[in-house]
């Protein structure tokens, strides 16, 4: 595959943003680890959003949802996602 496209690049800056986003969101709400916290709901999001579109199954964004919730309240009450 290419690998300095500008597509590619501007879909790395896109989930660099995105992340770094989603990071201060958890720093914000006092979340443990907010960079793992970050990462793991970065990937969760972008999982969600390609099985929705290749499934056409709008219940992804639920199951997400119930998903980030778990990982958010861990976050909340522990220093490990994993």
């Amino acid at each position: 595959p290419e690998t300095d496209t500008p597509i590619r690049a501007a879909c790395k800056e896109f989930k660099r943003q995105m992340l770094s986003y989603i990071e201060e969101l958890a720093q914000e709400a006092g979340l443990e680890n907010p960079r793992e916290v970050a990462a793991a709901l970065s990937i969760l999001l972008e999982g969600s959003i390609v099985t929705a579109q290749v499934s056409q199954d709008p219940a992804c964004a639920r199951t997400a949802r119930q998903a980030a919730e778990v990982l958010v309240d861990r976050a909340s009450t522990s220093s490990a996602i994993a």
